[in-house]
């Protein structure tokens, strides 16, 4: 498989099956959780957070699927945790799903990929989660990271507060 075909991939952990407070979900908030999780508009490496309005997740998801029936089995989702709502950026966050950092290859792509997605606050603390789990910011990161908060990429709060940790 040539690189431009491989495909990113979405691991959801097993515990989820077991967990009684997604046990009891409507049947539609389930499937909703699942499509964010895994749906075609999701960004690699990114990590749980989807660009999609309602009546695009509505469509993905089928015929019977209205754009109210995804605004509902949102809310419960909202309701339980599972995932948050930012409707000024339109953008869904699954908290739970998540990538640990493998190399720095991986890190610098996940954090172009969130530095290009809306301005929202759920984008906000995957950049901060995502700068924090880097194992050691050598001179290229610490340079990568500048570099994206001097093209605007990442706002000047994020910076800050990295700044103020002491992680750069």
């Amino acid at each position: 498989m040539a690189n431009s075909e491989v495909q990113d991939y979405c691991r959801i952990p097993e515990r989820l099956w077991e967990d009684p407070g997604f046990r009891t979900l409507p049947k539609d908030a389930k499937l909703l959780y699942l499509h964010l999780c895994t749906g075609p508009y999701r960004r690699p490496r990114s990590c749980g957070l989807v660009c999609a309005g309602p009546a695009v997740i509505a469509e993905h998801l089928g015929s019977d699927w209205t754009v109210e029936d995804v605004l509902e089995a949102g809310k419960i989702l909202s309701a339980s945790g599972l995932v948050e709502w930012d409707k000024e950026s339109r953008t869904w966050w699954a908290p739970g799903v998540h990538f640990s950092v493998t190399n720095a290859r991986w890190w610098k792509g996940r954090m172009r990929s969130l530095a290009n997605m809306p301005d929202s606050p759920q984008r906000t603390q995957l950049l901060l989660r995502t700068i924090r789990e880097c194992p050691e910011l050598d001179e290229e990161d610490r340079g990568f990271v500048e570099a994206l908060f001097e093209s605007g990429m990442i706002d000047e709060g994020v910076y800050t507060e990295i700044w103020d940790e002491g992680i750069l």
